[in-house]
């Protein structure tokens, strides 16, 4: 029975750390990390299938989404066959949430291969197949809309004539509005036309359009001010200007002006009762159509190439129903006419229309309703394909989707339908599915991620709950408590059946490997902590939350906050883990909200108090009624806080009433009889001509393991530990100097400070603070003497890494000023040094303490953004800086200490026998970026912004998340390598095979060791 016990007790011992992982081998990635790689919403405009080759039978999906990345996705698994973010990501410019969200323009030359795009103030050729750049072009304005002419013949210097499609590309300079003719092969400018623009001013993108045909480009504007609707067209050839005039004179809204192709223009009036059309090259020929009874909102579904048929689709107030009418144009005769209506049906609904032949100008229209799909073509009502689907049950407003249509292969088992279709969609939950023709969803993707702003992680509510159960026991009686414990027993009963029903398999997968047959199956005993929540808002008002380890699984997606057409700006994720609750902090008042971590339920956002205007930051802060979330407005003006809700601790300000050459200034509360006052304890203002850049304090929580650094001679350098501190850059900008404050947030009082020549200010700097190390990454140009005036100065020209350390004493063992003294130090208080005056009376002086600062600057070859660092459990693991590289597209974790990032590397010389064993190497002032060090191995990540950490139940692990305007990524890392916990490929069957021999060796020798030491006593009685 022992021995079955104690077999019992290794297996379960050789099972438990089946989870327990460091990644340090290759066949760990993607199963203790993961990573969302996204794409972004796609946009109705610039979303379609598209055959790269023409021979090919196969069609890809191309995108280019709200977030500016270029991709091509496989339709048939949902995977990124390759994607370029276009934005900011490789640029050392700060990104602007604003730039160019949604504001991206795509285009396919058909039989051609490639595609044409425009974002912000590129446009660029793209190779359909291989995602290769074929050329790109920048102007100094802001392109507003990219269409390509039909092929034309093109004089190539030679007998031989060639033919080429050129892209067409509209752009608002200052207050001229310039259209380009572009090569299709190179990108050259082939003819420019400008125009001042009728407004006088920069104009909205979605005002300004280009359509073109065989001899002409036309651009359409809209004249807010006049409530027109103008048309310029210019020869296509040579982009001169043939002739201009209006279309309409009652269009005020660019929401008005609803589709611009090549034959019509189509807008509406403000009270959506009719629907006009306009045809090009006809300037007086316009047509008017009734909407139906209540319609609130009109979309224009067609292909800009031919838009010599097109869908109105229509929607009631609410959404609550949708209806579509089909259009047919005569472009020669320059006549609209209404073809049939479709039925009324419930829901937003989504329409795509597809190309029916190449050799015929019918168009097929898709159409998704709550309940099925349907196909119809363009020249006849009939349905030619109906599919029933409860997949989506909840579109998105915005429209998006495309479909792609072939007819069913001969021979094929006849269905109700001789077409084939496959339909991508947009959902309201901001999830990209496929639907197949048989109504199955054939893959989702959480583009809804993109766009995320701020995160948390946090410890399952469930791993909380036999804590509280304890504490809530303690406080009882005897006999209360008895009975609590009893029935919360008797509640884990019903458990107790899947318990043992997973038990078995659980108990093969960790001696034999494997992962569950359900990735979202997250367990409840989470004992090792890597199953945390991670909380993610996005700018688009959602909430989500992930499971922080493998795979990253999306557990609830909601939506916070109806944000419209502007961004969610939320300055922090505060999390009450007591009570399982998160609160979301935002900028602008009423969109902080409060939402249960467990379930995703919104709840009232007791924590935070006087939100009102606009909030720059949020303090938790400690009153007589506990813990809430003090809100500091843009201003640094705290309004009245009321009596009982009194801080009870001293908050930092930043003061913007001076901009741009702000200050910093403390403020503590005082509670008196009649109300809760503020009182600036002081205030830290940078020299004349400095602006601060950016300000770091220590993360929250920060713990530290030891008070000193033992050296390689056993010798100790105490640290300087002080949780009030705080990091202030500032940079002159005419001067080109950096100004690396280190202040103490208590009195005020400047510790230490340097500065840094030929820093530019146009470049982002970024600072970190922890324990005592504080670093900031800079962009500076500057030369460096010689020495000898036969030698030219040394340019030094790149992104900098300023780290310092901060000790007691430069002297090993010394304490400095506070070792000698027995009295107690506090930044308000500083400590009282007594010095003789000549032998005579002695004299008593304050002195506060400042740091020994080791500092060491480091050259590197890109960006270092998104700084964080690691944190474990008790900090007795050696930390690691993580940060994200853009022009690697990878997050480096650089360790603390030895041969990296460690200021007391020897200069000039060969480290000593004792700093070896530290494991410092010579100081080069170069910083390679090691592979070994990138902790998103061979993944690509795009986007990302932030990175936070959170501490496992392990030392040695610490989560990792990050995440941004596009990817998402995840992973644990073991700085000092996994010292507490079994590799994953430690020999479980081994173990338990020795085990077991041992146990039958001991069950066959132990009757012979018995009848040997009988015989022994019966000899020596004999």
């Amino acid at each position: 029975m022992r021995f079955l016990s104690a077999l019992t007790l290794l297996v379960l011992g050789a099972a438990a750390p089946a989870a327990v992982n460091a990644i340090v081998y290759k066949d760990q990635v993607g199963d203790i990390d993961f990573h969302h790689q996204l794409v972004g919403l796609p946009q109705r405009d610039t979303t379609f299938f598209y055959r790269p080759r023409h021979d090919d039978k196969a069609s890809l999906l191309y995108t280019l989404s709200d977030v500016g990345v270029l991709a091509a996705v496989n339709p048939s698994t949902g995977a990124v066959i390759w994607r370029h973010l276009l934005a900011d990501d490789n640029s050392d410019s700060t990104y602007k949430e604003h730039d160019t969200f949604g504001t991206g323009h795509l285009v396919a030359v058909e039989g051609e291969g490639w595609l044409a795009a425009g974002l912000g103030r590129s446009v660029h050729a793209w190779n359909a197949v291989s995602g290769r750049n074929v050329w790109w072009a920048d102007f100094a304005g802001e392109v507003v809309d990219v269409a390509v002419t039909p092929s034309r013949a093109a004089d190539s210097g030679k007998s031989e004539v060639v033919a080429r499609t050129d892209v067409l590309a509209l752009f608002i300079e200052e207050s001229h509005v310039v259209l380009r003719r572009l090569a299709g092969n190179d990108g050259h400018v082939v003819w420019e036309h400008r125009e001042v623009h009728s407004s006088g001013s920069a104009a909205a993108p979605s005002t300004l359009k280009i359509a073109s045909s065989n001899d002409k480009v036309y651009t359409v504007s809209l004249a807010p001010h006049a409530g027109s609707v103008k048309v310029l067209a210019v020869d296509a050839n040579t982009g001169h200007r043939l002739e201009e005039y209006s279309l309409a004179s009652d269009v005020y809204a660019a929401s008005d002006l609803l589709f611009v192709g090549s034959n019509i223009v189509a807008w509406t009036d403000k009270s959506r009762s009719k629907i006009k059309i306009g045809v090009l090259g006809a300037k007086h020929q316009k047509y008017e159509f009734a909407l139906p009874e209540g319609t609130a909102s009109v979309l224009v579904h067609a292909l800009r190439a031919n838009s010599a048929h097109f869908l109105v689709h229509t929607r009631t107030a609410g959404s609550v129903a949708h209806r579509a009418q089909v259009y047919h144009v005569d472009a020669e005769k320059g006549t609209v006419q209404k073809a049939y209506d479709l039925p009324q049906a419930p829901g937003v609904g989504a329409f795509a229309v597809t190309v029916a032949s190449a050799d015929s100008d019918a168009v097929f229209f898709t159409r998704v309703t709550t309940d099925e799909i349907v196909l119809v073509s363009s020249t006849s009502h009939g349905i030619l394909g109906r599919w029933p689907t409860t997949q989506p049950n909840n579109l998105h407003a915005s429209g998006a989707a495309v479909a792609e249509v072939m007819p069913r292969v001969s021979g094929a088992i006849k269905g109700d339908s001789d077409y084939v279709v496959r339909t991508a969609i947009l959902t309201a939950e901001e999830d990209w599915i496929l639907i197949r023709n048989n109504g199955q969803r054939a893959w989702t993707r959480p583009e809804g991620l993109t766009g995320s702003v701020a995160a948390a992680i946090v410890d399952r509510p469930e791993s909380d709950q036999l804590v509280r159960a304890l504490e809530e026991e303690e406080s009882r009686s005897p006999l209360a408590a008895y009975i609590h414990r009893v029935q919360r027993h008797f509640d884990d009963l019903e458990h107790l059946p899947s318990y043992l029903q997973s038990a078995p398999g659980k108990l093969l997968r960790s001696i034999l490997g494997g992962k569950s047959t359900d990735d979202t199956t997250i367990p409840v005993a989470d004992a090792f902590g890597f199953h945390k929540l991670a909380i993610l808002a996005t700018r688009r008002g959602r909430l989500y939350a992930l499971d922080a380890a493998s795979p990253g699984a999306v557990l609830w997606n909601i939506e916070a906050v109806n944000v419209g057409e502007s961004h969610w700006a939320v300055k922090t994720i505060k999390v009450d883990e007591l009570n399982g609750i998160a609160t979301v902090v935002a900028a602008t008042a009423g969109q902080s909200v409060a939402v249960k971590v467990e379930t995703g339920e919104l709840t009232t956002p007791d924590l935070i108090d006087n939100a009102n205007g606009v909030t720059a930051s949020a303090v938790l802060v400690n009153s007589a009624t506990g813990p809430w979330l003090l809100a500091v407005p843009g201003d640094g003006q705290i309004p009245p806080i009321a009596l009982e809700k009194c801080p009870a601790e001293s908050i930092v300000i930043r003061d913007t009433s001076s901009t741009p050459y702000s200050g910093i200034r403390g403020v503590r509360f005082v509670a008196s009889d009649k109300a809760c006052t503020q009182e600036t304890t002081w205030t830290f203002t940078p020299p004349p001509k400095y602006r601060i850049v950016t300000v770091a304090t220590h993360p929250t929580p920060d713990p530290v393991a030891s008070i000193g650094r033992v050296l390689g001679d056993r010798t100790v350098l105490y640290k300087y530990l002080n949780p009030n501190l705080a990091v202030v850059a500032a940079i002159a900008d005419e001067a080109t100097v950096l100004l690396i404050s280190l202040i103490d947030t208590v009195s005020g009082q400047l510790l230490s400070s340097t500065t840094y020549n030929g820093v530019d200010g146009t470049k982002p700097v970024d600072c970190l603070l922890f324990e005592n190390t504080f670093l900031c990454t800079f962009f500076a140009d500057y030369a460096i003497a010689s020495g000898s005036p036969d030698v030219a100065p040394q340019s030094i020209k790149g992104y900098h890494l300023a780290i310092s350390d901060l000790y007691e004493s430069t002297e090993p063992n010394q304490r400095g000023a506070l070792g000698d003294s027995t009295q107690n130090m506090s930044a308000i208080q500083p400590l009282s040094v007594v010095s003789q005056n000549g032998g005579n009376s002695a004299s008593s002086n304050s002195l506060l303490l400042l740091p020994s600062v080791s500092s060491a600057t480091f050259v590197v070859g890109s960006r270092l953004t998104a700084l964080a660092v690691t944190q474990t459990r008790q900090s007795i693991t050696v930390r690691q800086v993580l940060a994200y590289v853009p022009r690697l597209h990878g997050i480096v974790g650089l360790p603390r200490v030895g041969a990296v990032l460690d200021p007391r590397r020897p200069v000039g010389r060969a480290p000593t026998p004792q700093e070896m064993e530290e494991g410092l190497t010579p100081y080069a002032p170069q910083l390679e970026m090691d592979p070994r060090l990138i902790l998103s191995h061979e993944r690509s990540l795009l986007g990302i912004e932030t990175i936070v950490t959170a501490a496992t139940h392990v030392e040695s692990t610490s989560l990792v998340l990050a995440f941004g305007r596009v990817d998402v990524f995840g992973t644990r890392v073991a700085p000092s390598l996994a010292f507490d916990l079994l590799d994953k490929g430690f020999g479980k069957l081994s173990m338990l095979g020795t085990v077991a021999a041992l146990a039958a060796s001991v069950f066959l020798l132990r009757p012979m060791v018995a009848k040997k030491q009988i015989n022994l006593r019966w000899q020596a009685l004999l």
